[in-house]
């Protein structure tokens, strides 16, 4: 159950566990500097309405830029889109897993993140959102590929 919100705080954490997650060794430059700059814009949020109006293109173009499944996801043109700041909250270490620098993801949007962490990742991937009965994941097949984990308590 999710606790009440006062309007103007981000979402929920969310529980993540990343299994056998291993970053393509030819996109995991491109990644660590996509979780870099989601890192760095994080606090979109927190920050005034005129700000969020000038960072929130910024982030929507640079994915775009980046990244095929973002842009099959949100459309080709224009600078708006999803902002899966959790994305940020990961790392990829020198043995080129990815893993996660927290136990929860703010406002993880998880389909999205898993579909767009498929371009990056080796096949077998699996991201798991939640606990208990809001349990949720799903394991990557290929890039914007996923197969629904069936997750029981």
């Amino acid at each position: 159950m999710s606790k009440p919100s006062s309007g103007s705080e981000a979402t929920d954490e969310v529980p993540v566990r990343v299994e056998a997650a291993q970053v393509r060794a030819e996109r995991r430059e491109e990644l660590s500097e996509i979780i870099d700059r989601l890192y760095r814009r994080r606090s979109l949020q927190r920050l005034s309405t005129w700000d969020q109006l000038r960072y929130g293109p910024e982030v929507a173009d640079y994915l775009r830029r980046r990244s095929r499944v973002y842009r099959r996801r949100s459309g080709d043109a224009g600078t708006e889109g999803p902002l899966p700041f959790a994305l940020g909250f990961f790392r990829i270490p020198s043995g080129g897993a990815l893993d996660p620098v927290a136990d929860a993801l703010p406002d993880p949007q998880p389909e999205l993140i898993v579909r767009l962490l498929s371009e990056f990742l080796e096949p077998g991937a699996r991201l798991v959102f939640g606990e208990g009965e809001s349990e949720i994941g799903w394991v990557v097949k290929g890039e914007d590929e996923l197969r629904r984990l069936n997750v029981e308590g």
